[in-house]
């Protein structure tokens, strides 16, 4: 073994490891080396990740992940289409194979397009002909009749396209392949979703606004970047609930409970009462485990986490601390009281996320989408420059159509409507070659196994997610078999 994984900047921090320590590493999954701890010191200094772009030097900053309510492990510049090297990764994405595939060019010709000065978003390479920029090409090294006439042929026969793919090409954060063809199922083009995305971008301007009207009262002003607003707070919400993970890996005792401990512990405190913090977080921990399952074992597993009451008075208002400047740097909030205040605010902004939540997932509507999907479709519309982008495309003869694979699903096919996920190393077919064919059939793919999935098609090499099918009893097919069902 001459590399082990260490996921993200949370494990690093986590497992406390900086070059040149000695670590421990055990065989993770399948093949997967993964670093356990560390067994020696070696001295260094800790690694400390950009918190700007490198290219650019704009801000870099983790997202949410919904599905965890924590910060995404990704770092990701803000720049967006001012950065050059986003610039370039969008137009390589615009272009491949599950996109526009536009064959003869790729990053080396991209590369070139846009030192020359004839290329700077997707909708110019659809003019490159009409603007007679062959002839500049011509005078380039490489580049001869033949390879200009074969560009010019290659790019007017992806003209018209599926809608699904011109959506995936788009490069929205979250909208995969699979997203945009579930959306591109439901909304038949560009303008009848962006109708759909102006509607719900208002109401969550209505939402938003309330929100602000009622923190302005703890003297908590925003910009009127209402997406940037979501953003921030969204951000708040996931810290609340990722704070002390080590109480977190107790069974039953999750984010959501420690937030709720951490509230009460604050209303507790702005009363005035006269009592001591020790006494205050015992009684807000025994309060908030009380009518749970296994209380006592909890209890007893809370204190021996936290060593003492001592040490959990400690670690609270070290969270306070924590959460007051994440709250300054995000929103520019400072209170005099931030116990006193901080319960209210906490409390009403999770409600405001909530409501968002719900009115990003009534966008889409469909049952495997959340509402990550919902914000990301707003957030992207929310910038001129992106619907500007979409726009200058479709007016470069560039047309959509309904996704020609879904006109003719069998309806009367085994696997129609059904849940399927593909794992393993597959013999006839590559993973994607496999999920395209069973949503021909009208079966609904995914990457994951849950309660829902009615099969899983398992490959050589099948580890975690066959593993996690058998304890929930999903129905599990090899390959010869899953061609047996869909004859």
């Amino acid at each position: 073994v001459s590399n082990a994984t260490l996921h993200n900047e949370d494990e690093i921090e986590r497992l406390g490891v900086k070059p040149g320590d000695m670590v421990e590493i055990q065989r993770a999954g399948d093949v997967i080396p993964q670093v356990l701890r560390v067994v020696k010191d070696g001295g260094g200094e800790g690694f400390q990740f950009p918190k700007t772009c490198p290219v650019c030097g704009e801000l870099a900053i983790r997202g949410l992940d919904e599905k965890t309510g924590q910060l995404e492990a990704k770092r990701r510049c803000q720049n967006n289409l001012g950065c050059p090297k986003q610039v370039l990764e969008g137009l390589k994405h615009f272009v491949s194979r599950k996109a526009f595939n536009i064959e003869g060019v790729g990053e080396k010709q991209l590369e070139q397009f846009l030192k020359w000065g004839i290329v700077s978003e997707p909708a110019d390479l659809f003019s490159l002909e009409e603007k007679n920029y062959g002839d500049i090409l011509g005078t380039k090294d490489g580049w001869g009749d033949t390879s200009i006439r074969n560009l010019f042929s290659s790019i007017n026969e992806r003209r018209e396209i599926d809608f699904s793919k011109f959506l995936f090409a788009l490069g929205i954060p979250s909208i995969g392949e699979t997203v945009s063809e579930s959306i591109a199922e439901k909304f038949k083009d560009w303008p009848f979703l962006k109708s759909a995305i102006e509607v719900k971008s208002n109401e969550l301007k209505m939402l938003w606004g309330k929100h602000q009207s009622r923190m302005e009262a703890f003297n908590i002003n925003h910009n009127d970047d209402f997406i940037h607003t979501i953003e921030n707070y969204r951000n708040i919400n996931a810290l609340e609930l990722s704070l002390w993970e080590d109480l977190q890996s107790i069974p039953g005792i999750g984010g959501q409970i420690i937030r709720l401990g951490l509230r009460k512990f604050a209303q507790e405190s702005s009363l005035g009462v006269s009592r001591s913090p020790t006494y205050l977080v015992e009684k807000v921990f025994s309060q908030r485990f009380k009518n749970t399952k296994n209380y006592p074992d909890k209890f007893k597993q809370v204190l021996k986490a936290f060593g003492s009451w001592k040490n959990a008075v400690i670690r609270t208002e070290g969270a306070f601390a924590e959460l007051e400047q994440f709250w300054f740097e995000r929103v520019g909030y400072k209170s005099n009281n931030f116990l006193a205040e901080w319960h209210i605010i906490s409390r009403e902004t999770e409600a405001t996320i909530l409501a968002s939540n719900k009115i990003c997932r009534n966008l889409v509507d469909i049952p495997t989408i959340g509402s990550v999907v919902g914000m990301a479709l707003i957030s992207y519309c929310s910038m001129p420059h992106n619907v500007e982008l979409v726009e200058h495309i479709l007016a470069s003869d560039v047309k959509t159509r309904k996704n020609t694979k879904y006109l003719d699903v069998d309806k009367s096919s085994p696997v129609f409507g059904k849940r399927v996920v593909f794992t393993g190393k597959l013999i006839n077919f590559t993973r994607s070659e496999a999920e395209q064919a069973a949503r021909i059939l009208g079966a609904n793919t995914s990457s994951s196994v849950s309660a829902k999935t009615d099969y899983l098609v398992a490959g050589p090499g099948a580890g975690s997610k066959l593993k996690k099918a058998t304890e929930l009893g999903v129905k599990t097919l090899t390959e010869d078999e899953w061609l047996e069902l869909i004859g």
